[in-house]
């Protein structure tokens, strides 16, 4: 019965009117948002206003935070959201915004369970418990350079790494998924180990969560090169998202 009103106040929410003051910030400081094609930028337009109805911000560090801020942030976070919704990110609650890179408490538990005894400054961190952690520094650089670099995807994406179950409706679609993600992810971490230079960024040899993250900066942000690079990977990661940014893409240099 919570599902089902959740989802007619939702679609209340997507239906309204977007407001003048928000589409203009959208134009001018999601560059991604030019991209897509007009349906999904009405798509997009509708998600961006559950998401601002549904999660908390937070200005940390004696950060201001302002609509552009809280626009530009669930852009880009409901942009990974275009094909499948997962459930609007269940289980996150908040997203905090630091100025800059930020040195997060200690003993914090990252994603993949590890307790970091002395931590470093970060630019971002995605919580088990509901939070999204930014630096809006780091936001505004990399949400105009299309290099494969994206906190925003980087972050939201790691609170959608356990949901293939939503993403794949048969248990063959599953399976093929975690055979070509594990084959790859472990091609990642022998070229790293032996210094063979990678498309995906090298991060992603941490552990698989990374590896997700890393290669959703990519399959967003340079589709193009991604799907020349690793077909496979990038039909896997088409059928996760249930999207093609190729096709946002083409006509553009790889």
């Amino acid at each position: 019965m919570f599902g089902f009103f959740r989802e007619r106040r939702r679609a209340r929410l997507r239906a309204a009117t977007f407001p003048d003051t928000w589409e203009e910030a959208l134009r001018r400081h999601v560059p991604y948002f030019r991209k897509l094609p007009e349906v999904l930028q009405q798509r997009l337009r509708g998600h961006i206003q559950v998401f601002l109805a549904e999660k908390h911000f937070e200005g940390c560090g004696g950060l201001v935070l302002t609509d552009h801020m809280r626009l530009s942030i669930a852009a880009h976070a409901c942009i990974l959201l275009l094909g499948e919704d997962f459930g609007f990110y269940r289980g996150l609650v908040s997203i905090l915004l630091y100025p800059a890179a930020f040195v997060p408490l200690p003993k914090q538990h990252a994603p993949s369970g590890v307790v970091d005894d002395e931590p470093e400054e970060q630019e971002g961190e995605s919580w088990d418990r509901g939070a999204v952690v930014l630096s809006w520094e780091d936001v505004q650089r990399d949400v105009k350079a299309f290099d494969g670099r994206n906190v925003l995807f980087h972050e939201f994406s790691h609170q959608l790494y356990d949901c293939a179950e939503d993403a794949f409706e048969t248990a063959e679609g599953f399976e093929n998924w975690i055979t070509v993600f594990q084959n790859h992810y472990e091609r990642h971490l022998r070229d790293v180990e032996r210094g063979r230079e990678t498309f995906l960024d090298e991060y992603g040899a941490e552990d698989p969560a990374e590896f997700f993250a890393v290669a959703t900066e990519d399959f967003f942000e340079r589709p193009l090169g991604f799907r020349r690079r690793h077909p496979d990977l990038y039909a896997q990661f088409s059928a996760y998202y249930r999207q093609d940014p190729a096709s946002y893409f083409l006509g553009d240099a790889p």
